[in-house]
């Protein structure tokens, strides 16, 4: 699977992208479709929608130890079991169903 990085990320000596561009944090808000930012956040709690950018190759090395499973696909193969055509989207490929990626993880016994 590619995975696309977002372009404000910076690609580290290793050819991983780096979150340390981004020295509001990688938290952001939308709100009424407009992107909010570092302390505006904190301003409408409850009002927004909420997302950030996450380190999958780290998160996943991270906690590979203590897990007996590790799968990373997209949004749209996630979510093709649960939803309807009605949720067509969340699973348009040229969309969120390509733009966000879940991990799935199960803890070992």
């Amino acid at each position: 699977m590619e995975i696309r990085e977002n372009a404000h990320h910076r690609l580290r000596g290793d050819g991983e992208r780096s979150l340390s561009c981004r020295p509001l944090g990688s938290v952001r808000g939308y709100l009424l479709q407009h992107r909010v930012e570092g302390a505006a956040i904190y301003e409408n709690v409850g009002r927004q929608d909420l997302t950030a950018d996450v380190n999958f190759t780290d998160l996943m090395n991270w906690s590979r130890p203590a897990m007996s499973q590790q799968n990373l696909t997209s949004l749209r193969d996630f979510l093709k079991n649960y939803t309807s055509p009605a949720d067509r989207e969340l699973t348009d490929e040229l969309g969120a169903g390509s733009a966000f990626l879940v991990l799935e993880e199960q803890k070992r016994p």
